[in-house]
């Protein structure tokens, strides 16, 4: 009866995540700015955006019945801020909305001169947000009254933020790609009375960072391309510095698609890349077991339920989605399901079955009783 999110395609899917059975379907369109988030509104709900109708859609997580949907016009650069029931929702209209979670309706509108990054992210009092500009500029709005109070001079280039803002305490991550095969981890401090950011730290990455770091207690993962993983101790205490580098994980292969991680307990990680793979991180290693599984190109974030993982994957001849339920301890998996594979062709060799192929190369025969 417990449902996990499945892209393919121009479809979103509630897929049952004992039995791998898809329970609900919904048309979004393609190249969805963001992964579907699941959120408690009154109800657990699954939001996302429209591709079709430019809207955002609040779902009903275990039915995929329509909650509330609202209008925007214009394209979101990404996933919203939530806090406090309210979504905060940057577009690439240079616009920043502020929406009600219960009703969807939007209250309020802040204008820029360019557009604004996702999501915003908030300082360690929860009384201000900070906005990555495009270019050159991050922007520090006051939560009441919601309102622009500070504009902070960085520098970056257009197109150089791939990866989202992170908050580390009192501390602002900006992971910034400046040079053809190398990012600059940027480190600013947020706790200013005036709102301005003032740049601490900063150290470098090889590879293009595209993802969002991921941060476990004081231990920061920053994933790159080449399948790259690079770890740091981070501190907001004075006298001690910001950003120290710790030890890194190179993974084989030509990928260069997209990495999503997952920190556990006990220095435990998991990456998705051209396969998952688990690792245990110490402060001197970082040690990859050996055991991999959910083998393709993956194409959505992990998501995790008591000891299980959920992992989507493509194959490069197919754009149908590969989901697997795994065992992230035993990294085995009990069943796969198919979401999006279309039909290419069937026959009816007998009045009792029919026999179709998929483009994912697979072969069903289906009872004259079940069609």
């Amino acid at each position: 009866g417990r449902v996990v999110i499945v892209v393919s395609k121009d479809c979103c899917y509630g897929v049952d995540t004992v039995t791998g059975e898809a329970v609900w379907r919904r048309v979004t369109g393609r190249d969805l700015p963001f992964f579907p988030l699941s959120l408690t509104a009154s109800a657990p709900s699954i939001l996302l955006f429209d591709t079709n109708h430019r809207e955002l859609v609040l779902l009903d997580r275990d039915t995929g019945k329509l909650v509330w949907r609202q209008p925007l016009e214009e394209a979101v650069s990404g996933p919203p801020l939530v806090e406090s029931g309210q979504l905060f929702v940057p577009t690439l209209g240079n616009h920043l909305y502020k929406i009600d979670l219960g009703t969807g309706r939007a209250t309020v509108r802040v204008t820029f001169s360019q557009q604004v990054l996702s999501p915003p992210v908030l300082d360690s009092s929860r009384s201000r947000m900070v906005v990555a500009g495009d270019r050159e500029v991050f922007y520090t709005l006051s939560m009441r009254p919601f309102e622009c109070t500070a504009v902070s001079y960085s520098g970056h280039a257009s197109g150089s933020l791939k990866a989202p803002l992170l908050t580390m305490g009192g501390l602002v991550l900006a992971t910034v790609n400046d040079r053809a095969q190398s990012s600059r981890l940027r480190v600013f401090d947020a706790r200013s009375d005036n709102g301005q950011l003032t740049e601490v730290a900063s150290a470098e990455v090889e590879g293009i960072v595209r993802d969002q770091p991921t941060l476990r207690g004081n231990q920061l993962f920053v994933t790159s391309s080449g399948q790259r993983i690079t770890s740091f101790t981070v501190s907001d205490s004075d006298g001690r510095p910001p950003v120290t580098a710790g030890p890194r994980f190179q993974g084989q292969g030509p990928y260069e698609g997209p990495i999503y991680l997952l920190a556990g307990a006990d220095g435990q990680l998991w990456m998705s890349s051209d396969s998952l793979r688990k690792l245990q991180a110490t402060p001197t290693t970082l040690t990859e077991d050996p055991r991999k599984v959910a083998v393709g190109l993956t194409n959505q974030p992990l998501q995790l339920i008591g000891r299980n993982l959920f992992v989507g994957r493509r194959t490069p001849f197919s754009d149908a989605v590969y989901f697997s339920q795994v065992d992230r301890e035993e990294m085995s998996s009990e069943w796969r399901t198919v979401a999006g594979a279309t039909v290419l062709d069937w026959s009816t060799p007998d009045a009792a079955a029919a026999v179709c192929v998929t483009e994912d190369g697979t072969v069903f025969a289906v009872p004259a009783g079940e069609l």
